[in-house]
């Protein structure tokens, strides 16, 4: 193959938003954890933004970065639990998006009450 054919990634992030509330922040900590096996970060809001109630530095949401040798099964497992299928608007460059609509779709992942109903988008 091509050397400007082959794939390569640098990076593979796994976010989600949470808003405001300290419970769900810590529920998508803990399914990030249980998904990925590792310790997620919070994510912090860059400005202020008056309707959802959310002012600069609140926590937001969590993420996970995973680099090297590791991105390819977490990948892999991610892109199963969507069958694989993308949208064209989910590509764009350098980047690739897409969301999961439950955290039981992914496999190898069992539904956690403590956790409850927590969507991946």
């Amino acid at each position: 193959m091509s050397a400007m054919k082959a794939i390569n990634v640098e990076k593979l992030v796994i976010n989600m938003g949470t808003g405001s509330d300290e419970n769900i922040q810590h529920n998508a900590k803990r399914l990030l954890e249980i998904v990925t096996g590792r310790k997620p970060a919070d994510a912090y809001s860059k400005k202020r933004n008056p309707a959802f109630k959310i002012s600069k530095g609140q926590k937001i949401g969590a993420f996970v970065t995973i680099r090297g040798k590791e991105i390819r099964p977490i990948a892999t497992k991610m892109l199963d639990a969507i069958d694989s299928r993308l949208k064209e608007s989910s590509v764009s460059n350098n980047s690739l998006s897409f969301g999961i609509r439950e955290y039981i779709d992914i496999a190898g992942v069992k539904y956690d009450p403590k956790i409850g109903r927590c969507l991946m988008r």
